[in-house]
């Protein structure tokens, strides 16, 4: 079978806002699937002085840690077109977290080697301490954001200014957009967030749903369960790609 009618006949509906969307929608249409944008949560930057203070100081910082590609873009955006500080090296939890700093001309130094916060505070905690320098992390971080790379961080020894970079706030869905989604062959879920979000809306207008519910990742399968349901599958590795592939081993011709 051909990979362009792969997803044929299948509905897969993308639970980010356009933007953050549009290259996962064009790579499932591809693939000859039918795809539904419904838009569960939005990002909003956090105007004030931790963030502000933190970037204005860049250069008093070993490290800048994200682990979102909002993250990254806030830093990006926040330090505009004044030169990145040479001695402040970027780590990054994966490929699509990297991609800001790519696009601004702003080498990153390490990809976690899962993307997950948990591994990315390994790797960097290992890397840094071999370092006989001290070591200043700038760790920003959604308002609803884990503890994993803080914790992990702080245990390798080191010094952590976590700061919120932005906060998810929850936009408008219509009845029919949440129905349509209930009807569909497979939902993609990429942050604990939206899957609190989607289950609160099946909840809250009585539906059920056969779909597929495809997590990027182990935190936002462990969303759904604390919420009463079961991902059917979980991408590995934790990227779009990785989602993409899921959604064909699940519901592929």
């Amino acid at each position: 079978m051909s990979l362009a009618t792969v997803l044929a006949d299948r509905t897969v509906v993308l639970c980010r806002a356009p933007d953050q969307a549009n290259d996962l929608a064009a790579a499932l249409g591809s693939l000859g699937a039918t795809v539904l944008l419904l838009p569960l949560v939005a990002v909003v930057p956090i105007v004030g002085q931790g963030l502000g203070r933190a970037i204005d100081s860049l250069e008093s910082y070993t490290w800048v840690a994200c682990t979102s590609k909002n993250s990254a873009r806030m830093v990006v955006d926040g330090r505009g077109l004044r030169p990145w500080p040479a001695r402040t090296k970027v780590a990054v939890v994966g490929s699509a977290t990297a991609q800001p700093f790519i696009d601004a001309g702003i080498p990153v130094s390490l990809v976690a080697t899962q993307a997950t916060a948990a591994a990315l505070a390994q790797d960097l905690g290992k890397l840094a301490q071999s370092s006989d320098q001290p070591q200043q992390i700038l760790a920003p971080l959604g308002e609803l954001a884990g503890s994993d790379l803080v914790d992990g961080l702080l245990a390798h020894g080191l010094s952590v200014n976590a700061v919120v970079a932005y906060r998810s706030v929850m936009p408008p869905v219509s009845p029919q957009s949440v129905a349509d989604a209930a009807e569909a062959d497979a939902i993609l879920l990429t942050s604990g967030s939206i899957a609190d979000r989607l289950l609160g809306l099946f909840a809250d207008a009585g539906l059920q749903t056969e779909a597929a519910l495809i997590c990027i990742g182990p935190q936002t399968a462990s969303a759904l369960e604390k919420g009463g349901a079961k991902a059917t599958e979980v991408a590995n590795p934790h990227t779009a790609m990785g989602l993409i592939e899921a959604t064909v081993r699940t519901i592929g011709a």
